[in-house]
C-alpha cells in the first residue's frame, strides 16, 4: 500500500500524523511512503520541453518499485492513496499506469487541475503553491493552457483506467475530527477543493467511471479528517490487495 504525502510536507507525515503504526489490518501490509518533494506533484517536470528532473514519477514508479520488488518481496497487488497534492499523485499514478494499481483512494486532494470556478481555479492553486517555493509554475506541466495537465476530468480514467477495484475514489470533508486544525488557512484550502472534488467526481460519473465519494460538510484541511477517512477507506483498499477468492480476514 502506497501512501503519499501532501505539499509542503515529507514522507514522514503519515507516521507523524497519524496512528497508521497501530492499525491492526496492516499488520501483514508493506506500506510504502515515498518522499516527493515539497511541490514535486509526483510528476515528471516538463521543464519547457527539456523534462530532466525532478522526475518523481520514474523515481516511485520505476526505480522504487523495482527496489521493493527485489528486496522487500513486494508483489503486483498495489493500492495507492494520498493527502492533498497526494490525493492528486494517487489518481494521477492510477490512471497513467494501466493495472499498477487495484484501488485508489484520496482525501482533499487536488484532484481537478483543470478546474475553472469558484473560490480558486485549479491551476491557479498549483501555480500559487509552486511560487510560494520559488519554482517556475511553467516548469512542472507548461503553461496552464497547453496538454501536459494530469487530471483535467475524467478522461485520462477513461483511456487508462486501472484494472477492477482500482476505479473508486474516495475524496471529502469530515464533519466531525479530534482536535482539528481551525486555522483560516486550512479552512480556505479545503472551502477551494470541495467544489474541485465535486466537479471531479461528477466527470467520472458522466464517464460511467465507478467512484466513492463522500462530502461530509464543514471541515478543514489537516491531518485528524484524514486519519478517519484512511481508516473508513481501509475495506476499499484491502479489498484490492486480496487475492482473487482469498477471505477477508487472509
Amino acid at each position: 500500500m502506497w501512501l503519499l504525502h501532501g505539499c509542503c510536507d515529507s514522507y514522514r507525515s503519515w507516521t507523524r500524523s497519524t496512528d497508521l503504526e497501530r492499525v491492526a489490518e496492516l499488520r501483514d501490509v508493506l506500506v510504502v511512503m515515498p518522499e516527493a518533494g515539497d511541490v514535486g506533484f509526483y510528476s515528471d517536470w516538463y521543464n519547457g520541453g527539456r523534462d530532466g528532473a525532478p522526475r518523481w514519477e520514474a523515481f516511485h514508479l520505476t526505480e522504487l518499485r523495482r527496489l521493493l520488488e527485489r528486496h522487500w518481496r513486494a508483489g503486483d497487488r498495489r493500492v495507492v492513496a494520498g493527502v492533498s497534492m497526494g490525493g492528486l499523485g494517487a489518481m494521477a499514478y492510477a490512471a497513467r499506469h494501466r493495472g499498477m494499481f487495484r484501488a485508489a483512494a484520496s482525501y482533499s486532494g487536488m484532484l481537478h487541475t483543470r478546474y475553472e470556478g469558484a473560490p480558486i481555479s485549479g491551476p491557479r492553486l498549483i501555480q500559487s503553491l509552486l511560487r510560494a517555493f520559488d519554482e517556475d509554475p511553467s516548469a512542472l506541466w507548461g503553461e496552464p493552457g497547453e496538454a501536459r495537465r494530469p487530471l483535467g476530468g475524467a478522461r485520462p480514467l477513461r483511456a487508462r483506467a486501472p484494472a477492477a477495484r482500482a476505479g473508486p475514489v474516495r475524496v471529502g470533508r469530515q464533519r466531525k475530527a479530534r482536535r482539528p486544525s481551525t486555522s483560516a488557512r486550512a479552512r480556505r484550502l479545503e472551502r477551494a477543493l470541495l467544489p474541485e472534488n465535486v466537479a471531479f467526481v461528477g466527470r467520472l460519473r458522466r464517464s460511467d467511471i465507478p467512484v466513492q465519494f463522500d462530502a461530509y460538510g464543514p471541515g478543514v484541511h489537516d491531518w485528524p479528517y484524514w486519519q478517519r477517512e484512511l481508516r473508513r477507506s481501509l475495506p476499499l483498499l484491502l479489498r484490492g490487495l486480496r487475492r482473487q477468492g482469498e477471505p477477508a480476514g487472509a
